[in-house]
Protein backbone atom coordinates (compact mmCIF):
# COMPACT_ATOMS: atom_id res chain seq x y z
CA UNK A 1 0.00 0.00 0.00
CA UNK A 2 1.15 3.55 -0.69
CA UNK A 3 1.22 5.50 2.38
CA UNK A 4 -0.75 5.37 5.43
CA UNK A 5 -4.33 5.73 6.68
CA UNK A 6 -3.43 8.33 8.87
CA UNK A 7 -1.13 10.29 6.31
CA UNK A 8 -4.04 10.18 3.95
CA UNK A 9 -6.71 11.43 6.48
CA UNK A 10 -3.98 14.30 7.30
CA UNK A 11 -3.48 14.85 3.28
CA UNK A 12 -7.43 14.82 2.99
CA UNK A 13 -8.04 17.07 5.86
CA UNK A 14 -5.62 19.55 4.23
CA UNK A 15 -7.89 19.51 1.54
CA UNK A 16 -10.81 19.78 3.25
CA UNK A 17 -12.33 16.54 3.58
CA UNK A 18 -13.40 14.54 6.07
CA UNK A 19 -11.25 11.59 6.06
CA UNK A 20 -12.15 10.68 9.71
CA UNK A 21 -15.65 9.62 9.10
CA UNK A 22 -14.62 6.79 6.80
CA UNK A 23 -14.06 3.19 8.03
CA UNK A 24 -10.39 2.96 8.37
CA UNK A 25 -11.42 -0.24 6.69
CA UNK A 26 -12.76 0.51 4.19
CA UNK A 27 -9.81 3.73 3.42
CA UNK A 28 -7.07 1.05 3.35
CA UNK A 29 -8.48 -1.22 0.96
CA UNK A 30 -9.42 1.86 -1.00
CA UNK A 31 -5.44 2.79 -0.67
CA UNK A 32 -4.41 -0.65 -1.96
CA UNK A 33 -7.19 -0.68 -4.51
CA UNK A 34 -5.35 3.15 -5.94
CA UNK A 35 -1.51 1.85 -5.19
CA UNK A 36 -2.54 -1.05 -7.54
CA UNK A 37 -3.83 0.72 -9.95
CA UNK A 38 -1.40 3.47 -10.13
CA UNK A 39 1.56 0.73 -10.51
CA UNK A 40 -0.10 -0.22 -13.64
CA UNK A 41 -0.56 2.83 -15.20
CA UNK A 42 3.45 3.05 -14.30
CA UNK A 43 4.22 -0.24 -15.34
CA UNK A 44 6.46 -0.71 -12.83
CA UNK A 45 5.90 -2.78 -8.84
CA UNK A 46 6.11 0.64 -6.82
CA UNK A 47 6.19 -0.88 -3.71
CA UNK A 48 8.98 -2.22 -1.93
CA UNK A 49 9.71 -6.02 -1.82
CA UNK A 50 12.82 -7.55 -0.09
CA UNK A 51 14.75 -10.50 -0.79
CA UNK A 52 12.79 -10.87 -4.46
CA UNK A 53 14.24 -13.46 -6.82
CA UNK A 54 13.84 -13.12 -10.77
CA UNK A 55 14.84 -15.43 -12.86
CA UNK A 56 15.00 -14.98 -16.89
CA UNK A 57 16.76 -15.43 -19.84
CA UNK A 58 18.15 -13.17 -22.72
CA UNK A 59 17.69 -13.78 -25.94
CA UNK A 60 21.22 -12.84 -26.93
CA UNK A 61 24.62 -12.53 -24.85
CA UNK A 62 25.43 -9.46 -24.02
CA UNK A 63 27.80 -7.88 -21.40
CA UNK A 64 24.38 -5.54 -20.39
CA UNK A 65 21.64 -7.22 -18.32
CA UNK A 66 18.39 -5.60 -18.47
CA UNK A 67 16.73 -6.66 -15.37
CA UNK A 68 13.08 -7.24 -15.89
CA UNK A 69 11.88 -5.18 -13.25
CA UNK A 70 13.32 -2.60 -10.67
CA UNK A 71 15.64 -2.89 -8.07
CA UNK A 72 16.55 -1.01 -4.88
CA UNK A 73 19.31 -3.24 -4.73
CA UNK A 74 21.30 -6.35 -5.65
CA UNK A 75 22.28 -9.06 -3.19
CA UNK A 76 23.54 -12.12 -5.91
CA UNK A 77 23.99 -12.10 -9.51
CA UNK A 78 24.02 -16.04 -10.44
CA UNK A 79 24.82 -16.81 -14.29
CA UNK A 80 23.88 -20.26 -14.98
CA UNK A 81 25.12 -21.72 -11.70
CA UNK A 82 28.36 -19.22 -11.16
CA UNK A 83 27.63 -16.69 -8.56
CA UNK A 84 29.35 -13.50 -9.84
CA UNK A 85 31.24 -11.12 -7.14
CA UNK A 86 29.61 -7.55 -6.49
CA UNK A 87 32.95 -6.56 -8.37
CA UNK A 88 32.12 -8.63 -11.64
CA UNK A 89 29.07 -6.10 -12.51
CA UNK A 90 27.39 -2.55 -11.42
CA UNK A 91 24.18 -1.12 -12.29
CA UNK A 92 24.42 1.75 -15.32
CA UNK A 93 24.06 4.39 -15.70
CA UNK A 94 25.08 5.47 -12.03
CA UNK A 95 23.89 3.61 -8.49
CA UNK A 96 20.60 5.47 -7.71
CA UNK A 97 17.57 3.18 -7.71
CA UNK A 98 15.60 2.15 -9.45
CA UNK A 99 18.01 -0.27 -10.56
CA UNK A 100 17.07 -1.54 -14.22
CA UNK A 101 20.43 -2.45 -16.44
CA UNK A 102 23.64 -3.96 -15.00
CA UNK A 103 27.17 -3.96 -16.79
CA UNK A 104 29.64 -7.02 -16.18
CA UNK A 105 32.72 -5.56 -15.44
CA UNK A 106 35.08 -9.08 -15.35
CA UNK A 107 35.06 -9.08 -19.31
CA UNK A 108 32.34 -11.69 -19.17
CA UNK A 109 28.92 -12.56 -20.99
CA UNK A 110 25.64 -13.14 -20.15
CA UNK A 111 24.71 -16.16 -22.32
CA UNK A 112 21.61 -16.28 -24.05
CA UNK A 113 18.79 -18.58 -23.42
CA UNK A 114 20.25 -19.65 -20.16
CA UNK A 115 18.88 -18.92 -16.64
CA UNK A 116 20.06 -15.50 -15.15
CA UNK A 117 19.44 -15.31 -11.41
CA UNK A 118 19.08 -11.72 -9.56
CA UNK A 119 18.20 -11.53 -5.82
CA UNK A 120 17.44 -8.51 -4.29
CA UNK A 121 15.14 -5.60 -3.08
CA UNK A 122 12.37 -4.81 -5.84
CA UNK A 123 10.56 -1.53 -6.41
CA UNK A 124 10.36 1.64 -7.33
CA UNK A 125 12.02 4.21 -5.41
CA UNK A 126 12.26 4.14 -1.63
CA UNK A 127 10.60 6.57 -0.67
CA UNK A 128 8.60 6.36 -3.33
CA UNK A 129 8.60 10.34 -4.91
CA UNK A 130 5.93 12.38 -2.65
CA UNK A 131 4.05 13.11 -6.24
CA UNK A 132 3.76 9.42 -7.03
CA UNK A 133 2.19 9.06 -3.26
CA UNK A 134 -0.63 12.44 -3.75
CA UNK A 135 -1.40 10.79 -6.99
CA UNK A 136 -1.96 7.60 -5.04
CA UNK A 137 -4.08 10.07 -2.51
CA UNK A 138 -6.04 12.01 -5.42
CA UNK A 139 -6.88 8.78 -6.43
CA UNK A 140 -7.94 7.17 -3.74
CA UNK A 141 -9.76 10.06 -2.97
CA UNK A 142 -11.74 10.31 -5.76
CA UNK A 143 -12.95 6.68 -4.74
CA UNK A 144 -13.75 7.68 -1.70
CA UNK A 145 -15.47 11.28 -1.74
CA UNK A 146 -16.69 11.28 -5.19
CA UNK A 147 -19.40 13.58 -4.66
CA UNK A 148 -17.22 16.45 -2.56
CA UNK A 149 -14.85 16.61 -4.99
CA UNK A 150 -16.44 19.30 -6.64
CA UNK A 151 -16.18 21.37 -3.15
CA UNK A 152 -12.10 21.56 -3.72
CA UNK A 153 -11.44 23.86 -6.97
CA UNK A 154 -7.58 22.28 -7.34
CA UNK A 155 -4.88 20.72 -5.45
CA UNK A 156 -1.18 21.46 -6.54
CA UNK A 157 1.46 18.46 -6.69
CA UNK A 158 4.90 19.24 -7.12
CA UNK A 159 4.18 22.41 -9.13
CA UNK A 160 1.35 20.64 -11.37
CA UNK A 161 -2.08 22.11 -10.51
CA UNK A 162 -4.73 19.11 -10.65
CA UNK A 163 -8.35 20.25 -10.81
CA UNK A 164 -10.59 18.66 -8.66
CA UNK A 165 -13.80 19.84 -10.12
CA UNK A 166 -13.83 18.44 -13.85
CA UNK A 167 -13.10 14.80 -14.23
CA UNK A 168 -11.69 15.09 -17.20
CA UNK A 169 -8.84 17.84 -16.04
CA UNK A 170 -7.82 16.04 -13.31
CA UNK A 171 -7.11 13.04 -15.51
CA UNK A 172 -5.51 14.82 -17.63
CA UNK A 173 -3.67 16.55 -14.21
CA UNK A 174 -2.49 12.96 -12.87
CA UNK A 175 -1.41 11.90 -16.08
CA UNK A 176 1.29 14.85 -16.70
CA UNK A 177 2.67 13.42 -12.83
CA UNK A 178 2.64 10.06 -13.77
CA UNK A 179 4.14 10.35 -17.07
CA UNK A 180 7.96 10.57 -15.57
CA UNK A 181 7.19 7.80 -13.65
CA UNK A 182 6.18 5.29 -16.39
CA UNK A 183 8.79 2.17 -17.09
CA UNK A 184 8.90 1.85 -21.12
CA UNK A 185 9.14 -2.18 -21.91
Amino acid sequence: MIGTVEAFQAWAAARGFDADAVDEEDLTAALSVSAARLARLCNRNLEKVEGATHIFRLAVASERLLLPVDFLGITTVTVLTTELGADAYRPTPGIDPPIVLLLRLDGGYCPSKQDITVVGDTGYMDPLPPDLVDVAYVMTAEGMFGEQLGEVQAVSIQGIRVQMADPEARRSGLSDIILSHIKLG
